[in-house]
């Protein structure tokens, strides 16, 4: 039998607006849209007002779980995971929350994490606000101390690249 880690959850919430963000708000629509049609068809006015709170939500219990059950799945994945293929999924080439769990997995372990520090920093540097994110998110979760040092210096993945890139110039300046 495979070696089974401690189960690392975090809260998620995604960058972006994804397909599972949009299954919840089109269950809870329809979830109205329906409460309302049978609720008002077999009850009238007030049948239609309970069907429009209990199709709601409904709705969004059944959108909701395709996502709960997809973060399940690759929390699970995380756990099973060995050091090998943690750090190959650290190496895949676009970063997301996905690369964020495994190395933070890794250091959970007891692995050493500093060989993956010039990569993350080279995140806070991207022209996408979004990577950047993702940069400042992994240096909160598992490098701590220079997150620390990097929120002193005002730094925002939101802002300009240029600002970006000087703010973790100087973050640099300071680990160096």
């Amino acid at each position: 039998m495979a070696k089974e880690y401690p189960l690392i959850r975090l809260p998620t919430q995604s960058a972006r607006m994804n397909l599972f963000d949009v299954l919840a708000i089109f269950g809870f629509l329809f979830g109205i849209f329906f409460g309302i049609l049978l609720g008002h068809r077999f009850f009238g006015i007030i049948g239609g007002m309970t069907g429009v709170v209990i199709g709601g939500l409904l709705g969004f219990i059944l959108g909701f779980l395709p996502g709960y059950f997809g973060r399940e799945h690759m929390f699970r994945e995380m756990q099973r995971s060995s050091n090998e293929q943690l750090k190959a999924k650290i190496d895949h080439p676009l970063w997301s929350f996905y690369n964020t769990l495994a190395l933070l997995n890794l250091q959970m372990r007891g692995e050493d994490v500093q060989a993956y520090l010039p990569r993350v920093l080279s995140l806070l540097e991207s022209d996408d606000s979004v990577t950047r994110l993702f940069g400042r998110d992994a240096l909160a979760l598992v490098y701590t101390p220079l997150a620390k040092q990097l929120h002193d210096l005002g730094y925002n993945p939101y802002a300009s690249t240029e600002d970006c890139r000087a703010k973790a110039a100087q973050l640099r300046e300071k680990i160096a």
